[in-house]
């Protein structure tokens, strides 16, 4: 006993009373303190990741969105069609039209031709059909004059049409050279398939 207390009863001192009740109100304090302060760092976390989320999103969108209009503008270059069509000239010129998309091809004779030659439907390879796409893409459409030699008439008349664009001409050596070559490779290809014999001027 000290002071009427025991050594185990000092919990119950007045003066162990009022320490522990401010100690308690301490922890409680710190408690709640460290409460709030957790809950504000969750939320700063959470907005934090949220915005780096949304800035990687509209990237990505940005992204996405690119390789659509990139994949759209390779589709309508792909499928296209391109159409070539030969005239009658004063002899025994093959009369036809050709109408070409990415792989499939329809050749249809004209005129007298229709009695020598027959109208067929195929499919070209995909390198034939690559590399033919490439001769297009290298045509600056935009830049042809409409019609080239139109004074001679004694010749076949050829029409290139891609899109909104056409072209005439009668003599290839007429018109740009990266036109001579994608007539070039029309006539290989023609010629390799058997739809024609001899190839246009």
């Amino acid at each position: 006993m000290k002071g009427g207390y025991s050594i185990l009863d000092k919990k119950d001192h007045p003066y162990f009373l009022h320490n522990s009740q401010q100690n308690f109100a301490v922890v409680k304090f710190f408690s709640k303190t460290w409460s709030l302060t957790s809950h504000k760092l969750k939320g700063l976390v959470g907005f934090t990741l949220r915005f780096i989320n949304s800035i990687h999103m509209r990237k990505l969108q940005k992204i996405l969105l690119y390789l659509s209009i990139l994949c759209l503008a390779c589709s309508c270059s792909t499928q296209q069609s391109l159409y070539i069509t030969r005239g009658p000239c004063f002899g025994n010129c093959s009369e036809y039209t050709v109408e070409i998309v990415y792989r499939n091809l329809k050749f249809t004779p004209q005129g007298n031709s229709r009695k020598l030659l027959k109208p067929k439907s195929i499919q070209i390879n995909k390198r034939e059909a690559d590399t033919l796409r490439e001769a297009i893409e290298r045509v600056n459409f935009g830049e042809l004059l409409p019609v080239y030699d139109g004074s001679v008439y004694d010749v076949s008349k050829t029409t290139i049409q891609f899109g909104q664009y056409q072209v005439e001409f009668k003599f290839r050596q007429s018109v740009p050279n990266e036109l001579q070559s994608l007539i070039n490779q029309l006539d290989q290809l023609l010629q390799q398939y058997e739809l024609i014999k001899e190839a246009s001027f």
